[in-house]
């Protein structure tokens, strides 16, 4: 039955207070930039775990960990608009890529095969 595959798998989700993928709840999580992303808007952001696997450092935006590096990034943002568009541009096209129905479709089926795959 498909739907106890689906529900199977959801369970087996490593889901837990710290899994920010994409939810909107968190200051610091990628859900959020969603909206920058399709926006085409360049991101400074807290290096973060879950940032730093959306957010590419220095080809489509900053992570920053200190005052000196918000500074720094945002210094840099502010005096290149060629930057500011590449990192615009780089991250859209990153998210286009990734996230997409297609995408998370494919991912999906693939571990949903593998569950089947074990319970044979």
């Amino acid at each position: 039955n498909k739907l106890y595959l689906i529900i199977r798998f959801l369970r087996t989700m490593n889901i837990n207070k710290n899994d920010y993928k994409l939810r909107f709840k968190h200051n610091s999580n990628p859900g959020r930039l969603y909206e920058f992303a399709i926006t085409q808007t360049p991101v400074v952001a807290e290096a973060t775990l879950s940032l730093a696997q959306e957010i590419e450092h220095g080809i489509s935006g900053y992570l920053v960990l200190s005052e000196s590096g918000w500074y720094s990034a945002l210094n840099a943002l502010i005096m290149n608009q060629q930057l500011r568009h590449d990192f615009a541009e780089k991250l859209f096209t990153r998210f286009s890529e990734r996230h997409n129905i297609l995408s998370s479709l494919q991912i999906f089926e693939s571990n949903l095969q593998e569950l089947v795959v074990r319970d044979l």
